[in-house]
């Protein structure tokens, strides 16, 4: 690929970082010291002290990408939503461009180059190594949710499913507010195995929108005085479609060891819920239903993610499957995140838990 030769030439490593994931061993090269502190710091809980064998290598250089913009072809989001990333394939590799910050991805036999302003646009360098992680458990047979996802102390796991927008961030985070454990706010991983369904999170901190800001006191702090009044102006509407994405440090917010990577699967949630409709309902959702709503977030079935034809399926046993072992809630009528939460929590028998 010439236009990774060209980055090869241009940039080399001076300094490396090791995490680890559930087992799952990275190694980040890079030529910025100052990224290398930032990924640290964002990583601490995950850090190694030494390359571990077969560690998933990762090149993060701080510079400029090389790619052919004549050859860029757009990758379509659903209607009204911005375009994110654009890409094009060679003969021996894909470009994406990331549209917003400029960073290029250069992938080529399983090796990953990531070129940008990675001090600033730290994010982006994290959903490189997220999309290896969620890789290597669809790999193992782990079908991938668009999902957030909590779990009590015992490691009962609870899923909320939803497409864009419906709430699940938010509704994650008001549940962690009252003594939940944090799992992962839009992407999990779950397999079916043994009668019983295992999840895994994305270790990644929670990019929330001002409406989640908003609607939870323990994250106001995250935006300024001058914002929350800009913010508090908009009318719900506005407020519900804004993207505007903020960090959340859940462990520095919510105390430590709030932030868990795995649990087992105990009830399922899909949020379909509106804005402007009287209070939450809770109805139980038969197994074909529950399937046909769910499908459309399952983000493994999906050839776009590279998950072979042959394989699907597997896949849709698999779903099917993981809709059998736990009971799946349909949330309708109107969107209040109060209501709903304690709703979940007395369903669910967690009315103890409190932080």
């Amino acid at each position: 690929m010439r236009e990774l030769d060209e980055v090869k030439a241009r940039y080399s490593a001076s300094e490396a970082v090791f995490v680890s994931f559930l087992g799952i061993p990275f190694t980040i090269q890079t030529n910025s010291h100052d990224l290398a502190s930032k990924v640290r710091s964002y990583f601490s809980t995950w850090l190694s002290e030494n390359e571990a064998p077969n560690s998933h290598v990762i090149y993060a250089f701080q510079g400029n990408g090389i790619y052919d913009q004549n050859k860029l072809l757009d990758v379509s989001r659903r209607e009204g939503k911005r375009i994110k990333e654009a890409y094009y394939d060679n003969d021996d590799g894909r470009v994406v461009l990331k549209k917003r910050t400029g960073a290029t991805l250069y992938i080529k036999d399983g090796e990953r180059y990531l070129v940008g302003n990675l001090v600033l646009h730290l994010n982006q360098l994290v959903n490189v190594l997220d999309e290896v992680f969620e890789e290597d458990f669809m790999d193992r047979g782990y079908l991938l949710f668009h999902a957030s996802a909590v779990a009590d102390m015992e490691g009962r796991g609870i899923l909320l499913v939803s497409a864009s927008g419906a709430g699940k961030s938010t509704l994650a985070l008001a549940l962690v507010e009252r003594g939940l454990r944090f799992l992962s706010n839009d992407r999990v991983l779950a397999r079916f195995e043994d009668e019983r369904v295992h999840l895994i999170g994305v270790p990644k901190k929670p990019r929330i929108n001002p409406g989640t800001i908003l609607s939870l006191s323990s994250l106001n702090h995250i935006i300024s005085d001058e914002e929350r009044s800009m913010y508090g102006a908009l009318d719900k509407d506005e407020l519900w479609q804004l993207e505007h994405k903020y960090d959340a440090d859940v462990e520095e917010i919510f105390g430590e060891g709030t932030f868990t990577l795995e649990a087992m699967l105990s009830s399922i949630y899909i949020l379909n819920w509106k804005l402007g409709h009287a209070g939450p309902k809770l109805g139980i959702t038969a197994l074909d239903e529950a399937v046909k709503m769910i499908r459309p977030q399952v983000l493994s079935l999906d050839l776009r993610r590279r998950q072979a034809a042959e394989r699907l399926s597997e896949a849709e046993s698999q779903l099917k499957s993981i809709c059998t072992v736990a009971p799946v809630f349909n949330v309708t009528g109107g969107v209040n995140f109060s209501e709903l939460t304690a709703l979940i929590l007395r369903r669910e028998g967690f009315e103890h838990e409190h932080r």
